[in-house]
């Protein structure tokens, strides 16, 4: 059973919509909203919460706790969590090759990507970015890796990342001054003290030095910023769960005397902080992330499908409905018309903003097959060409 953290006097449920958010792609603790009764008392709002850490990676992937290690960051210190204490000075040792190697040059880059799954530290990064949690990564930060005989998936060593305790997403401390919080910088500044001594971000940072990966890291960034983070999924997150929430408030705030929330009214200017923060802070990372690396801009691209067919974009998500998406100018999108059975697709039809589309940004494929990949230097849209097979 978990209250709500850091949150519990505040919205309540920051912690669950990260999870909502991250589903799938990220290890984090499922929940279950419960209200708690002790020998007949109401005790008020709690949630059931998926146990994070030894009992996880057994319940979740079914390998031994006899064969994986776990390391945490507590307060800025490296600490053995379950296994192998030795672990801690693995871990020491790959920061310290980081650090004195130059990850742009290839050997070095793929030493790393030998001991570190460079696809979950993407999105665990991204997700920490987007949800602003100051109260890491010098804290609240675990790694995994599986320690038996290698093999293919999960067991070929690599660390790993378990996503928990992420109260102070969503502006908690900030407020409506958190969606412009600047986390490239955050992340880079020189600090040897919590919430974000150098070293607790040196493999993000190392990782970036390369430009293969950084390339991969921003669109993936894009990816997520259109589709699981952009601002109308976070907002129906944010609102399924206040549905959930708001029949049990006032009970609840009246059972403590919060000093911060008095009444229900109190609850709600709350999430109207979390909500405003999610219509505004992948605005605000794009920008940041364009003037840090010296990126030439955005391009607005619409995507229009026809029924009966769905477009998959970058092989990361695939829309449903027509979409208009934000990339940056600097790398290509690629993008697959799938159709039903029973239809055809006759390729793409390419408009940019003066009626006509520069071959250029057509990168690989033709607007006669299903899959392109294109590299927009201005706004285009893009319209899949179905049709029934007779």
């Amino acid at each position: 059973l978990r209250s709500g953290g850091n949150d519990y006097d505040d919205a309540l449920y920051r912690d669950l919509i990260v999870g909502r958010l991250v589903d799938g792609i990220i290890d984090y603790q499922a929940f279950h909203p419960v209200i708690m009764f002790i020998n007949g008392e109401y005790w008020g709002i709690y949630n059931v919460r998926e146990h994070m850490g030894e009992t996880y990676i057994e319940s979740h992937y079914g390998i031994d706790e006899d064969d994986f290690n776990i390391i945490e960051f507590g307060m800025a210190e490296i600490e053995n969590y379950h296994g192998d204490t030795n672990e801690v000075a693995r871990y020491e040792a790959l920061l310290e090759f980081i650090e004195n190697h130059d990850m742009s040059v290839q050997a070095n880059y793929d030493y790393m990507n030998e001991v570190v799954e460079l696809d979950d530290l993407t999105d665990y990064f991204i997700t920490q970015m987007f949800i602003n949690n100051t109260d890491w990564p010098g804290n609240n930060a675990r790694v995994w890796r599986y320690t038996g005989p290698k093999g293919d998936g999960l067991k070929d060593g690599k660390y790993r990342y378990q996503l928990f305790d992420t109260d102070f997403a969503f502006g908690l401390k900030e407020g409506r001054e958190a969606a412009s919080h600047n986390s490239f910088e955050y992340l880079y500044e020189e600090s040897v003290v919590w919430p974000n001594p150098s070293w607790t971000s040196e493999v993000f940072r190392g990782a970036m030095e390369n430009e293969a990966f950084k390339e991969k890291f921003l669109v993936r960034m894009a990816d997520l910023f259109n589709s699981r983070f952009s601002d109308t999924n976070v907002l129906a997150e944010v609102n399924n769960l206040e549905e959930i929430f708001e029949p049990e408030m006032e009970e609840y705030i009246n059972r403590y005397n919060f000093i911060k929330l008095e009444d229900v009214s109190d609850w709600k200017e709350e999430l109207e902080i979390i909500k405003d923060f999610a219509s505004n802070r992948a605005n605000n990372l794009f920008g940041y992330a364009i003037e840090f690396y010296d990126l030439d801009g955005l391009t607005e691209v619409t995507v229009k499908k026809m029924p009966h067919s769905k477009v998959t974009v970058n092989n990361s998500y695939t829309l449903e409905e027509d979409a208009l998406l934000r990339y940056f100018i600097d790398y290509p999108i690629n993008l697959v018309i799938n159709v039903e059975e029973g239809y055809s697709c006759e390729g793409w039809q390419v408009v940019s903003e003066d009626g006509v589309f520069d071959e250029s940004m057509l990168i690989s494929g033709s607007l006669d097959e299903p899959e392109i990949s294109v590299l927009p230097s201005e706004n285009i849209t893009l319209s899949a060409i179905v049709k029934r097979v007779d």
